[in-house]
């Protein structure tokens, strides 16, 4: 399963970034790094067929191999005469011995591949980093660092002296590939930052410096981390939110019916570009 599971994960990264390996012309590169992943599971595939092969031919030869035995054993070394009542009650025995062997064999892999599956399921509910609103630390009914302070307006939607992170968890061994989630990247936002009701607000930046990990903060995805005693973040929801994130996406539809988006066509605002 693991060689499979490098292989649909090479598979699914490279379909997420399709774009930019057609951009820097990396199909065959790309295409050899999953053939190379997928001759992997083939090899994989193959011994494991060969060994089901020969475990259900021992399992097919076994009881009758088991049943000689037994019949060389009762007449030779016990001396005793073969009958046959006692042979054909034996052979009903090791036909009942046989059935539970092959089905055994049979049932054995598909337990062991559901343990994996029930431990994939177990390690995703448990390992996986909750939001600071669902942790014990901050379930509790007390006052700590970060609380909404009794004289802040309860409106308002910003920031104060507050710093995030992605994760709130450090690596456990060094050397350790950090995911994009377990990066060591802190947002911090100094003095106050409050945004205006009913106006366009915009926030300006080169690539990288933290413009969607603001909002993101704000949204209670990151890790908040208080500072100092005034430290705190703020955003109502009592009306509700709404976030538009930017990966752009298009309707199975041509370019105009993709423009006017269900509204009627009105050719002037439609040249003019509003």
């Amino acid at each position: 399963m693991k060689m499979t599971d490098a292989r649909v994960q090479s598979v699914t990264e490279t379909l997420g970034v399709i774009r930019m390996v057609k951009l820097f012309g990396w199909e065959r590169k790309i295409e050899a790094q999953i053939y190379e992943k997928r001759d992997a599971e083939l090899k994989f595939i193959r011994k494991k067929q060969v060994f089901q092969l020969l475990n259900n031919n021992v399992n097919h030869f076994l009881p009758v191999l088991t049943m000689v035995a037994t019949f060389a054993t009762y007449t030779l070394v016990m001396k005793k005469q073969l009958s046959a009542s006692v042979i054909f009650s034996s052979i009903a025995v090791f036909d009942v011995i046989r059935e539970r062997l092959y089905m055994l064999s049979w049932e054995l892999p598909r337990a062991i591949s559901a343990k994996v599956s029930l431990d994939r399921v177990n390690d995703f509910l448990l390992q996986t980093e909750l939001l600071d609103r669902y942790t014990s630390s901050t379930s509790s009914g007390a006052v700590s660092l970060g609380a909404l302070p009794a004289t802040a307006d309860s409106e308002a939607i910003g920031f104060r002296n507050a710093v995030f992170s992605w994760s709130g968890e450090a690596p456990s061994t060094p050397g350790e590939i950090l995911t994009p989630s377990r990066r060591n990247f802190r947002l911090r936002i100094e003095d106050d930052l409050f945004f205006q009701k009913g106006k366009i607000n915009l926030i300006i930046g080169p690539t990288g410096c933290g413009k969607t990990s603001m909002l993101m903060a704000l949204l209670g995805e990151m890790h908040f981390q208080p500072e100092v005693l005034d430290s705190y973040y703020n955003l109502p929801r009592k009306g509700g939110v709404a976030y538009a994130a930017q990966e752009a996406w298009i309707q199975n539809a041509t370019v105009k019916e993709n423009i006017l988006f269900g509204s009627p066509y009105d050719e002037e605002r439609y040249h003019s570009g509003d």
